[in-house]
């Protein structure tokens, strides 16, 4: 840009052009943080997070100069077209039909972050366990991996014997877990995946950096053929009251009255915490699922956003879903529009068709589905 073309600006039109090269310089550095290793610049990752806001300001920014019918608008347009893929991971729009699904085998998988069936009554409605039995009936997965899976085994009223009443009416009855926290040898919490076919091998992992996140595997024989489905929770950032309410939201202490907040918050922490912990744990897991024998499917909870580091190597060998078939924006984060950290991964041994970000807010997580055929 030249200095006679600055100078023509008015007084407004030069603070505007210095915020745009600002927001172009988030949305370059959002770009160059899918490649850095948030183990070794853990910053870098918070403008991959930043990255719709980013882009919704390149685009604002990009009709402003075009109404003025200045050449400005370049600087932004060359940005958006340079980090065009990213958007496709956000927002997608998929007219593709199978042509004749009577012709494949095919199954419909689904990943669901169930916030431990509602367990304390975060929802405020003691029906929300109840209400996920029924979404669950309706949707009728073929295999279904579900994060914070809370089971109580304990012969009261009261109790949570959620995988035993999930098999009683679901059609998906074979099961694998693997839980990662226990409290009093009756109450579980962790993974869990149901299957309508028969399973041939499973094993649960934790992770060395935190034993309350893992993954299970499981082993599925379908007619044929076996494959391996990947059911992971990878670390969040676990935030505090205090947090919760520097961002604005109750999170998951709205029902807790009592709770002190902390005097500080730690947002910024907890979050460049949880990006070096989140790269060694995908790096695991990924690790682990090449060594496959079989076709893999993965599925989970990543807190991640597609624009991230762990999002590039996850996606480097196997296909997210969303991307073959999926529609609109599919977030998957109740608490904050177009928040995708839910994935559905899957190497080319198959076809996705009909993914879908569900609408039921049971949980703080939508459940997320699709169809593979192969």
């Amino acid at each position: 840009m030249r200095a006679k073309d600055y100078n023509r600006l008015t007084g407004f039109g030069k603070f505007a052009l210095i915020i745009n090269i600002i927001c172009v310089l988030s949305l370059a550095l959002a770009y160059l943080a899918t490649y850095i290793n948030p183990i070794a610049v853990p910053q870098m990752a918070f403008f991959g997070l930043l990255y719709p806001v980013s882009l919704f300001a390149n685009l604002l920014f990009l009709v402003y100069w075009l109404l003025k019918r200045r050449k400005h608008f370049l600087i932004s347009l060359v940005t958006i077209i340079i980090g065009f893929s990213h958007m496709s991971h956000f927002i997608q729009f998929t007219i593709l039909k199978r042509e004749d699904a009577t012709k494949k085998t095919e199954i419909k998988v689904m990943s669901y972050n169930v916030r431990l069936f509602d367990l304390y009554n975060w929802t405020q409605n003691k029906q929300t366990r109840n209400e996920i039995f029924k979404f669950l009936a309706k949707e009728d997965p073929d295999v279904i991996c579900f994060q914070e899976f809370y089971q109580q085994d304990q012969t009261r009223s009261w109790n949570f014997k959620t995988r035993d009443t999930l098999v009683q009416f679901l059609k998906a009855k074979n099961y694998a877990e693997g839980y990662t926290v226990s409290v009093n040898d009756n109450k579980f919490f962790g993974l869990v995946t149901m299957s309508k076919f028969p399973i041939v091998d499973d094993d649960h992992i934790k992770f060395n950096n935190d034993q309350n996140n893992s993954f299970l595997y499981t082993d599925l024989l379908i007619q044929n053929d076996t494959i391996r489905i990947y059911n992971a929770h990878i670390g969040s950032a676990r935030f505090s009251q205090s947090d919760y309410e520097v961002m604005g939201t109750e999170g998951n202490f709205k029902t807790w009255p009592h709770q002190q907040s902390e005097e500080n918050p730690q947002i910024v922490t907890r979050l460049a915490n949880a990006y070096k912990k989140r790269a060694t744990q995908t790096k695991t897991l990924l690790t682990h699922s090449y060594t496959s024998p079989y076709p893999v499917i993965i599925c989970g909870d990543f807190n991640d956003t597609p624009v991230s580091y762990n999002y590039r190597n996850l996606t480097h060998k196997y296909i997210d879903a969303f991307t073959l078939s999926g529609n609109g924006t599919a977030g998957s984060f109740c608490s904050i529009p177009m928040l995708r950290i839910d994935y559905l991964l899957h190497s080319d041994f198959f076809n996705s068709y009909d993914y879908q970000t569900h609408d039921e807010e049971l949980s703080d997580h939508r459940a997320i589905s699709t169809i593979l055929e192969y």
